[in-house]
């Protein structure tokens, strides 16, 4: 099962509830061109979701030749949480544009959305201790500017065994930027982590519980901004 999270910092001074409201107020009712469309609240959570609503040209040839185009209503839709200063989308649309501009905007502008960066370096290390199947890196992309005088590599390993071992061999375990790597989980899953704050699921199923597990020690090697 395929499945992308996201991740965002929210910086503001607003509290929860006058979040809680502000989303309320730019409810989505089907006849906006876009808003939000609250869910539970908890302690210390929002789950809510962005519609944003717009128009797709479809074209298409019909037995006669003739070209023959339709107005078709489509939408991008975002579940998201917002916990703790951090925002959380699960399967994101292709579009954040409008979702970053509907939250500003409900917040009357008293917020910073930026992206998160992750140490993916310190993340390796944790990875293979959090679940009870053999977990390995399967693929790992790195760049570095100290194996070739004057330039960077953008360098790509993928194994059916361990990436990270024959990275090693290749280059010093500290030279370089981690931007992406991937973990097998043996006879249960693939997992991409991002550099930017992403996971995908690219194969298999995770369990809730260990995907929270995962998210909660992920998130601990986030970078300071």
């Amino acid at each position: 099962m395929r499945q992308r999270i996201s991740f965002f910092e929210l910086v503001t001074s607003i509290e929860k509830d006058r979040i809680v409201n502000s989303l309320l107020r730019m409810r989505y009712t089907g006849k906006e061109e876009s808003g939000f469309i609250l869910g539970r609240v908890r302690t210390n959570t929002i789950e809510a979701k962005h519609v944003y609503k717009f128009i797709r040209l479809n074209e298409h040839i019909d037995p006669f030749g003739y070209s023959v185009k339709r107005e078709v209503e489509d939408y991008y839709v975002n579940s998201f949480e917002i916990s703790q200063g951090v925002i959380r989308i699960k399967d994101s649309a292709k579009s954040l544009l409008h979702f970053r501009k509907d939250l500003i905007l409900a917040l009357s502008g008293k917020c910073v959305i930026t992206g998160i960066r992750i140490n993916l370096k310190e993340f390796i290390e944790v990875m293979p201790k959090l679940l009870r199947s053999y977990t390995y890196v399967s693929y790992i992309e790195v760049i570095s500017k100290s194996v070739i005088r004057n330039s960077t590599l953008n360098l790509a390993i993928s194994s059916n065994n361990n990436a990270m071992g024959k990275l090693n061999s290749f280059i010093e375990y500290g030279e370089g930027d981690i931007k992406k790597v991937i973990f097998n989980v043996e006879g249960v899953a693939e997992i991409e982590f991002g550099a930017k704050g992403t996971i995908k699921i690219l194969k298999g199923d995770i369990d809730k519980d260990d995907i929270e597990l995962i998210i909660k020690y992920f998130m601990s090697c986030k970078l300071k901004s």
